[in-house]
């Protein structure tokens, strides 16, 4: 059980829809708290990925129409 004011990564994980892997990657570039022994500081993570997926939505880029499906699927991350 998590410490008072702490996450678990697999909480984490079930809340944000990321792998483990992905969270310590944003913990690396400075959108979360590091872990500590497997938990998040609650606030700072919770903060963190809100900003993270802000900030990414804001930067993507949709449009109303693309010139064929390939590109569609593109811009979309669709394989």
């Amino acid at each position: 059980m998590p410490e008072p004011g702490t996450i678990d990564t697999a909480q984490l994980m079930r809340l944000s829809g990321l792998t483990d892997r992905r969270l310590r990657e944003l913990a690396e570039e400075g959108w979360l708290p590091r872990p500590n022994h497997g938990e998040y500081s609650l606030v700072p993570a919770i903060q963190g990925l809100l900003r993270y997926y802000r900030e990414r939505d804001a930067k993507r880029v949709v449009q109303d129409s693309y010139d064929s499906i390939a590109s569609c699927a593109a811009a979309m991350h669709i394989p």
